[in-house]
């Protein structure tokens, strides 16, 4: 899945900083555990070739709390962030 989200200051400043052509974020997702039940976790891979390492995961971070499916999920479901 690749998409483009919204970042803290803006989608445009978000788009000039880091989401060139070559950009991606793929989406994991699995079961886990959930106490005694089952339970969505999710596993968000961002291939970021233009920015460093710290950029990317600061990026990543920051898009992340603004995300509409991760603001909707928050609580409900485990996502990890990485670097492709």
């Amino acid at each position: 899945m690749i998409g483009r989200v919204p970042s803290r200051p803006s989608a445009e400043t978000m788009n000039q900083r880091s989401l060139q052509p070559s950009s991606s974020i793929t989406a994991r997702v699995g079961l886990g555990l959930d106490g005694q039940a089952f339970g969505l976790a999710v596993t968000l891979v961002g291939a970021l070739p233009t920015l460093d390492e710290e950029a990317a995961r600061q990026l990543m971070a920051d898009a992340h709390q603004v995300c509409p499916y991760s603001r909707a999920t928050r609580g409900n479901v485990d996502v990890t962030l990485e670097l492709a």
